[in-house]
């Protein structure tokens, strides 16, 4: 059945609340007693809001990653064209000045490197084309440790991750983030 469209209106005037009261730190709980309506609405209100501020914030990189980009080869013409008058200038006489000339093609072609990194750096040109993934259990031979000492440091890890997903859960419920299970309107 469709909502009407006084409804979605105060869904969305509701969310909207919902999102300044969680952004001031206020637990699921505080936002529920505060606006008068339950804790699972409350749940679905911030599950629907984080996936939409997820989806806001990849496509805010996006577009930040093009407009740089832009910039980014607006800078390299720039550098193009001024080397081209630097290696093309010529003093009053028509003779060209070699030292004057060198360090100004030299400054411009620099820049044009710069702004190539960037460039590479931005669109990950230089990332590695593959990953080596190490068996950890040939490591552990290559250093001389046997299976129990194997066996000790796995067990070691297994009760540091658990710990930390323990105390990770703690922090997300004393902020109210567990969910209720519940779909987002």
């Amino acid at each position: 059945m469709p909502v009407a469209r006084s409804t979605k209106l105060q869904i969305l005037k509701r969310r909207r609340l919902v999102a300044r009261l969680y952004l001031r730190k206020m637990t699921q709980q505080q936002i529920a007693d505060k606006i008068g309506i339950e804790r699972s609405t409350i749940s679905r209100d911030l599950k629907y809001l984080r996936n939409l501020w997820r989806k806001e914030a990849i496509s805010d990189i996006d577009e930040r990653r093009g407009r740089e980009l832009a910039e980014l080869e607006e800078m390299e013409r720039d550098a193009i064209q001024n080397y081209t008058l630097a290696k093309e200038s010529k003093d009053i006489d028509g003779i060209v000045t070699k030292e004057k000339d060198n360090r100004s093609m030299l400054a411009w072609f620099r820049s044009r490197l710069e702004v190539k990194f960037r460039i590479d750096k931005l669109l990950g040109l230089s990332a590695p084309d593959k990953l080596t993934v190490l068996d950890w259990r040939e490591e552990f031979k290559k250093a001389g440790m046997n299976e129990s000492d194997e066996n000790k440091i796995f067990e070691e890890m297994v009760k540091r991750h658990i710990a930390d997903t323990r105390q990770s859960q703690s922090a997300d419920d004393d902020r109210g983030e567990e969910g209720s299970g519940e779909k987002a309107e």
